[in-house]
């Protein structure tokens, strides 16, 4: 679906720059017929976005429905700034608008550490489905440990609410991941220091799950 709808916002680009609307009346058709392409893409974003976070509370949360989900909110935004630099009549707007959009959208994305929402979406979503009569659904552990070390602090700290087995899943994870940390600060130096995995390495050793099998 997203992928389908970004050609709309560059095709109404390239029609708004090669249609000649000299007079009012060809404007006035011209913003019309884009208002209605744009207000017919925004209702197949909202039924698209509605859909996928039925799919996530059924399934849980993955990088790529996050990056999805989130993508649309955004091409959304993009739409309704085009649809104004239209009406205002500057195009302008909608260049600089569109690329500042897409820096804040980068950045929001980054200050919400997407890997650690998956991992408390996820662990949140097995106690609500383990209160209903259905009480064999298990946490994906295998994918937790398939995360960025932006997600170990979060993943640390949940540790308590899962089973053994995904308990020794996650904890034999992350000490290797501790392990290749330490190896890639020793052999690269300072260059290779990043807040995301200190954080992690920290977190880690403090729970005390910098060797195998550490409780």
């Amino acid at each position: 679906m997203p992928e389908t709808s970004t050609l709309r916002p560059s095709a109404l680009c390239a029609l708004a720059i090669v249609t000649r609307r000299e007079g009012a009346r060809e404007r006035r058709i011209f913003l019309g017929a884009s208002a209605a392409m744009i207000a017919l893409v925004l209702g197949l974003l909202a039924s698209a976005f509605q859909r996928m976070a039925l799919y996530e509370a059924a399934y849980g949360y993955t990088e790529l429905r996050i990056y999805t989900h989130s993508f649309m909110i955004w091409l959304a935004a993009l739409l309704s700034l085009f649809l104004l630099a239209l009406l205002r009549n500057r195009a302008q707007m909608f260049v600089a608008g569109g690329l500042a959009s897409a820096l804040v959208y980068v950045a929001l994305l980054n200050l919400a550490n997407p890997d650690a929402l998956i991992v408390r979406e996820n662990i949140g979503r097995l106690h609500m489905v383990l209160e209903q009569p259905r009480g064999d659904e298990q946490v994906d552990a295998y994918y937790l440990t398939q995360l960025s070390p932006d997600a170990t602090p979060t993943l640390i700290g949940a540790l308590g609410q899962l089973d053994s087995a995904s308990w020794q899943t996650i904890a034999a994870a992350l000490a290797e991941q501790h392990a290749q940390i330490a190896t890639r600060m020793n052999t690269s130096g300072w260059p290779a220091w990043h807040l995301g995995r200190a954080q992690a390495q920290w977190a880690i050793e403090r729970a005390g799950l910098a060797t195998p099998g550490g409780r």
